[in-house]
């Protein structure tokens, strides 16, 4: 699996780690199994190394699924935080 993840409860923290070839499954699915992990809460924030990643199949129709997600599950989230550590701008 390209997208694997770690929770540190304590700290409110999702450690994310992405490699290889990014489709728009993939990034679907790594929501939804975060938003269904027991230890997730609102409010986390999730820092993401996609340093590893090969390339990116991300459509704009995923862009925007992932948004309308994102709002959808507004309650789930809270005041959410994403920060992205890349070795390339396209990524």
């Amino acid at each position: 699996m390209p997208i694997v993840y770690t929770i540190d409860s304590d700290n409110g923290l999702v450690l994310t780690k992405a490699t290889g070839i990014l489709t728009d499954a993939e990034v679907a699915e790594h929501k939804r199994a975060l938003m269904a992990d027991p230890d997730f809460r609102p409010g986390m924030r999730e820092l993401s190394d996609v340093r590893s990643v090969e390339r990116l199949d991300i459509t704009r129709d995923g862009v925007r699924r992932f948004a309308a997600l994102d709002e959808i599950h507004s309650p789930q989230l809270g005041d959410y935080k994403l920060a992205m550590v890349a070795s390339a701008d396209v990524v």
